[in-house]
């Protein structure tokens, strides 16, 4: 893993921007998080909920083997989003200037 932060040029060393959402300075359109879901979660996923561990238990993933199936345990499930307001990340002994704001929040 590769934390590049606010400046995306050494990202952009790793992965051609022809290759990336928007949202990571790239020239493709913005990544649709419900697509990553749809595919996780197929027929059941609706991009209507919030999905938390008490959702996903109403959900049935279930695999077959020997003609059986069984219930995979659930698992928590939840829109991305920012854990934080922006610009409340700050070094306070490095002054005002030295803000680590997240660099993407993804509602």
């Amino acid at each position: 893993i590769f934390l590049h932060g606010n400046n995306l040029n050494s990202l952009h060393q790793l992965i051609h921007p022809e290759f990336l959402p928007s949202e990571f300075g790239g020239t493709l359109p913005p990544y649709d998080m419900g697509t990553w879901a749809r595919t996780l979660l197929g027929p059941d996923y609706s991009d209507e909920n919030d999905y938390t561990h008490t959702s996903y238990n109403a959900m049935h993933v279930k695999h077959t083997s020997s003609n059986l199936e069984r219930e995979c345990s659930p698992k928590q499930m939840k829109r991305s989003q920012s854990v934080v307001e922006a610009g409340t990340l700050k070094h306070e002994e490095k002054g005002e200037n030295e803000n680590t704001q997240p660099l993407l929040a993804l509602d």
